[in-house]
């Protein structure tokens, strides 16, 4: 009995990790109509709420479309749609973020590094492929589309 005891207090002391890692929130986003969708990434999935912080849920990672340490950038569209990247390329949620679709072209070919959404709406995003010339790439209308146009920039990854 004693041995038992001492294995549980041993197991119970142990720091709690979340993919071999002490879990952490990484972020806070707020966007959508009336700033009502809270967004903060953590290293075990998203926390997500549609009515600015009333309540929150949890996404898993496996539901988002990556797993491990991996770390994705995330955006909220105006229209409230959740946007992420994942090593597969870039997903979007237009159903508060009970089902993820990937957008496809050009993101089926290219790791998506970063995304990011501005002030007008707009999604930007970058490729983040080692060994080749990368872009910056756009969405005007992240609200119908799903569609990322790349600009005339470029970036090297050295």
């Amino acid at each position: 009995m004693g041995v038992m005891v001492s294995a549980l207090i041993a197991a119970a002391a142990a720091p709690a990790t979340a993919n071999g890692r002490f879990p952490a929130t990484r972020d806070v986003l707020l966007g959508g109509e009336g700033e009502s969708v809270l967004v903060v990434p953590t290293t075990f999935g998203l926390l997500l709420s549609v009515n600015g912080g009333g309540t929150m849920r949890w996404v898993c990672e496996e539901a988002l479309g990556y797993q491990g340490t991996y770390d994705p950038s995330y955006a909220i569209g105006n229209d409230g749609s959740l946007w992420l990247t994942t090593f597969d390329g870039i997903r979007v949620s237009r159903d508060d973020g009970c089902t993820w679709t990937a957008v496809g072209a050009p993101f089926d070919a290219l790791f998506p590094g970063h995304l990011v959404a501005d002030a007008d709406g707009r999604l930007w995003a970058v490729s983040a492929q080692a060994g080749s010339m990368n872009g910056v790439y756009r969405n005007d209308s992240p609200g119908v589309s799903t569609t990322f146009t790349r600009l005339n920039l470029t970036l090297s990854l050295i």
